[in-house]
């Protein structure tokens, strides 16, 4: 298989959408100004995803219908017992999140300073590349009278020795 070919943000979506029924979480619809905001990049969509999956203690219990008493009891049963354990999980996924949008923000920063002095350097490549060019221009020129004076001078170097007696 040729990974270089592999389109990630299509695989990403994939392994969601396989895995979220497998564990049991079932997100609320986001609102529509979150969603738009999920939509305009994948390093913004998953942001959101982390935002919205870090409190892992209210997902919903979902129960099938058989059983369901039963079921619901020993998951609220095992939800009080894991309660400290959930609760430390969700003060530690929600510092991530923060650390993660902090660290994409500066980031961003990062990129648009770059952007700046790309735009600084390719100016100055362009000034610099404009003057060496009217440079080497000059010189070319100079270069040309030079040649043009030592073929006038070696012309006149000709003549003096023919007309000049031995």
């Amino acid at each position: 298989m040729d990974y270089e070919t592999l389109d990630k943000p299509k695989l990403v979506r994939q392994l969601r959408r396989t895995l979220a029924p497998r564990i049991g979480v079932e997100d609320a619809p986001l609102p529509v100004g979150e969603y738009a905001a999920m939509l305009q990049d994948e390093d913004d969509e998953d942001l959101t995803l982390l935002r919205h999956g870090t409190d892992i203690y209210n997902i919903p219990l979902l129960v099938p219908r058989r059983f369901g008493f039963v079921l619901l009891t020993l998951r609220k049963v095992w939800r009080k017992i894991l309660k400290p354990i959930l609760m430390r999980q969700v003060a530690y996924n929600s510092a991530n999140t923060r650390v993660i949008e902090g660290l994409n923000g500066r980031l961003s920063g990062v990129y648009r300073e770059a952007e700046d002095l790309k735009r600084q350097l390719d100016t100055q490549i362009s000034e610099t590349t404009e003057r060496y060019e009217e440079t080497i221009d000059r010189l070319q020129q100079q270069i040309d009278r030079l040649q043009a004076l030592q073929h006038q001078q070696a012309q006149t170097l000709e003549t003096l020795l023919r007309d000049s007696p031995p």
